[in-house]
């Protein structure tokens, strides 16, 4: 009970810090809320609990990865681009982008784990989704084990829903700003004076999915026995 209270707590701070970054003029507490009833499209989501697998290196070393099995389905009545962003944060407070840094065996090795012949690979999935459940998508989303003893983290699934709105400051009741980036050079935009061009900083609906791994590991060798249970799940903007 600990960790799920602390983990409830960073949770916000979290999606302040993802949403803002160190760019943002507001002071912290800065967040939104999404609509109750989703006022634009959303896709049909339904995920199954994430397990662990470990993969050898390229020097023959095992390595743990999560992988999150899932399946999408587009019932909106319109064709509609599928780009899935997923992130996990822990109760240490460790943020990690599915995805990032996955050496490419790793799929193959989830693949033929699940023997799912209508499993697509994570850049696959991308792209155009045909209305209907014949057209249905089925993937993974892949991260990194943590090397501490994880006793909950949080899934934030992105992309199957299109509600967005901008940040809006509890404090002025304006929108939230953040200086603009170059998609290029990474650097910030300026205007003719030499000074950052600020934009608003806007979110989006985004799915959340708790879950706790109860139990002490002495090593990530006994990831294979974790047990992992679904404890929560709501929507956030972010």
């Amino acid at each position: 009970m600990r960790h799920l209270l602390l983990l409830s707590a960073l949770v916000p701070c979290v999606l302040l810090g993802l949403s803002l970054q160190s760019t943002a003029q507001d002071s912290p507490g800065t967040f939104a809320e999404p609509s109750i009833i989703n006022p634009t499209w959303e896709f049909e989501l339904e995920v199954k609990n994430p397990q662990p697998i470990a993969v050898p290196d390229a020097k023959g070393r095992m390595v743990w990865y999560w992988y999150l099995p899932y399946k999408v389905i587009n019932n909106t009545n319109e064709d509609r681009l599928f780009i899935p962003e997923v992130s996990v944060v822990d109760n240490h407070g460790r943020i990690v982008t599915a995805g990032r840094q996955i050496p490419q065996n790793v799929y193959p090795a989830i693949a033929e784990r699940l023997g799912n012949d209508l499993l697509e690979s994570p850049d696959d999935v991308l792209g155009r989704l045909l209305q209907g459940e014949d057209f249905a998508k089925e993937s993974v989303a892949i991260w990194p084990a943590s090397q501490k003893d994880v006793d909950e983290f949080t899934v934030f699934f992105a992309g199957a829903d299109g509600e967005t709105k901008q940040l809006i400051s509890p404090s002025t009741g304006k929108p939230v700003l953040r200086a603009a980036i170059d998609p290029i050079t990474g650097e910030p935009v300026l205007d003719s004076e030499g000074n950052p061009v600020l934009q608003p900083v806007m979110v989006r609906r985004t799915r959340a999915y708790t879950y706790t791994t109860p139990g002490t590991l002495t090593s990530n060798n006994k990831l294979r026995q974790q047990p992992v249970r679904l404890v929560g799940e709501t929507v956030v903007m972010r």
